[in-house]
């Protein structure tokens, strides 16, 4: 799984909120998906990471910016980001729905923050669905980078 985010699920799945006594509404799940830093030193052979990782960590350095020496931080860049996400995700993902979207983007790391909860009572959230929806995204956004840019 190097070329895809390492995910940890911070809350219980189970949880359910009662409003009223016959209303149940779903408590968001909240996702942390984060993208392991993939350095530009290590040669194309010795790299442990996929060329889509490594592809991916160049286009959030280049859009997000790297840090690397002054970082200036770029909100409505990762507020656009995040908006992308909330509504792109589902296209990849249709069984649920991004509440809410937070980035965190600095030279080492990238991690998206997602509260999901399911679009419908029945269904439950899978983890791995939910890593292969938001990684797709972000490919895409990587590879029209990359058409942009070499035109």
């Amino acid at each position: 799984h190097h070329h895809r985010f390492h995910r940890a699920a911070l809350s219980n799945d189970a949880i359910r909120h009662l409003d009223t006594p016959d209303t149940i509404a779903s408590v968001p799940e909240f996702h942390l998906l984060s993208l392991c830093y993939t350095p530009p030193d290590v040669s194309e052979s010795g790299r442990p990471f996929s060329k889509t990782a490594a592809d991916t960590w160049r286009w959030k350095d280049a859009v997000l910016g790297d840090g690397r020496d002054f970082f200036v931080p770029r909100p409505k860049t990762l507020q656009k980001l995040g908006s992308y996400l909330q509504e792109e995700v589902v296209t990849f993902y249709p069984n649920i729905e991004v509440q809410e979207c937070m980035i965190l983007s600095n030279c080492a790391r990238f991690e998206i923050i997602l509260a999901v909860t399911p679009a419908a009572t029945t269904t439950t959230i899978d983890a791995d669905q939910l890593s292969l929806a938001v990684s797709q995204c972000l490919v895409a956004q990587s590879n029209y980078y990359q058409i942009k840019v070499n035109g």
